[in-house]
């Protein structure tokens, strides 16, 4: 399986009816409201090529979504749960 970051652009002013649309994509695992350029931010789960551009296509069609920016994720890291102070000499 892959996953990619998409960023959702959507006509002003914000339409919810955008996100009960995102939901019918099987592709899609989460869905953020944001505030600044992008309104939306989605993440989507495919494992083929063709399932990924079926739901770009089905994000892109949905009215009031006026541009998309993909970020493919390339790898996951592991958060740091422990800060070590630097010893100093």
């Amino acid at each position: 399986m892959v996953s990619a970051l998409i960023l959702i652009n959507c006509h002003f002013p914000f339409d919810k009816n955008i996100t009960e649309k995102l939901k019918r994509l099987s592709a899609i695992s989460d869905i953020y409201r944001t505030q600044g350029v992008y309104d939306l931010i989605t993440k989507i789960v495919y494992s083929s090529e063709k399932e990924f551009k079926e739901t770009m296509a089905g994000i892109t069609r949905i009215d009031g979504v006026n541009s998309t920016l993909t970020l493919l994720i390339a790898g996951k890291h592991e958060l740091i749960t422990e800060v070590k102070p630097i010893a100093v000499k």
